[in-house]
């Protein structure tokens, strides 16, 4: 898990703290792994530095993600996330197909199974 996903845009964002600096080699390869079957983007915050570094690195990320959003919204690919929508199988039901690149998510198992 990231710390912070941002669905819509791909993007995963992570807060590297102290106790990944025991980890780097293990991160590497889950981070990989994330983007191989994913495709996402990630975003790193190293926060073992100066508030003001951290507040750079923050500020570059947000940029990023407007930019991506720009992007998106130029070429008609920008969908807003919502949650309800993801959620209820009744979206599901209606479109005819469940596809798994949609990052599909139902609040229960019955909700789920309500959509076969």
């Amino acid at each position: 898990m990231t710390d912070l996903y941002l669905p819509q845009l791909g993007i995963q964002i992570e807060t590297d703290e102290a106790h990944h600096l025991g980890q780097v080699e293990l991160d590497q390869i889950w981070e990989k792994d994330i983007i191989n079957a994913t495709k996402h983007v990630f975003k790193h915050v190293k926060v073992n530095c100066g508030i003001d570094e951290v507040n750079r690195q923050i500020d570059e990320i947000v940029t990023f993600i407007k930019l991506k959003i720009a992007e998106k919204n130029a070429s008609g690919d920008f969908k807003s996330w919502d949650l309800e929508a993801e959620q209820n199988p009744e979206t599901y039901i209606k479109n005819g197909y469940i596809d798994a690149s949609e990052d599909v998510a139902f609040r229960t198992i019955s909700g789920a199974a309500s959509c076969f």
